[in-house]
C-alpha cells in the first residue's frame, strides 16, 4: 500500500467516528489488517457501490420495511455522515410505528465501536420486547 492512499484511508476512516470517539492507533491497525486480508481492498469498490444501489433498490426496499411484521429497531450514530441523523428522521417518516433510538450527539457511524453498551443496551431491550 502507498504511503498516500494509507493515509487517505486513515483520514476517511477516522472521519466516519464522532469527535470524542476517534479510535485508538491499535484500532485502526486492525481496520487496515481487515481490508488487507485476503487481498479485500480490492472489493473496496463493490462496497461503495452500495450508494448506488440505495437508489437502485430504494422502492423494494422501502416496500419490504414498510410491509414486514418482523419487529424493527433502528439504532443510529446521530453524526453518521452516511446515515445519521438526518436518515433517521426520514426513516421516522417513511415506515409506520418506527422505532428508532439516537445515540448520543457525538456518536457516528460505529455505533458499535463508540458507544457499544449503549447499542447492547438498546439492543437486548428491543429483542426482550418482541421476544
Amino acid at each position: 500500500m502507498s504511503w498516500r492512499r494509507g493515509v487517505s484511508r486513515t483520514s476517511a476512516i477516522n472521519e466516519m467516528f464522532g469527535p470524542n470517539t476517534k479510535p485508538s492507533r491499535e484500532l485502526m491497525g486492525r481496520f487496515h489488517q481487515v481490508l488487507e486480508y485476503n487481498d479485500g481492498k480490492r472489493v473496496l469498490h463493490k462496497v461503495g457501490r452500495f450508494l448506488g444501489d440505495r437508489l437502485t433498490h430504494r422502492n423494494r426496499w422501502v416496500r419490504a420495511m414498510r410491509e414486514t411484521t418482523v419487529p424493527m429497531r433502528l439504532i443510529n450514530g446521530p453524526l453518521d455522515p452516511n446515515s445519521g441523523a438526518h436518515m433517521a428522521r426520514r426513516y421516522a417518516e417513511v415506515i409506520p410505528d418506527a422505532d428508532v433510538v439516537m445515540l448520543a450527539d457525538d456518536i457516528a457511524h460505529w455505533p458499535q465501536i463508540e458507544a457499544p453498551g449503549e447499542v447492547l443496551k438498546h439492543l437486548f431491550a428491543h429483542v426482550d420486547r418482541v421476544g
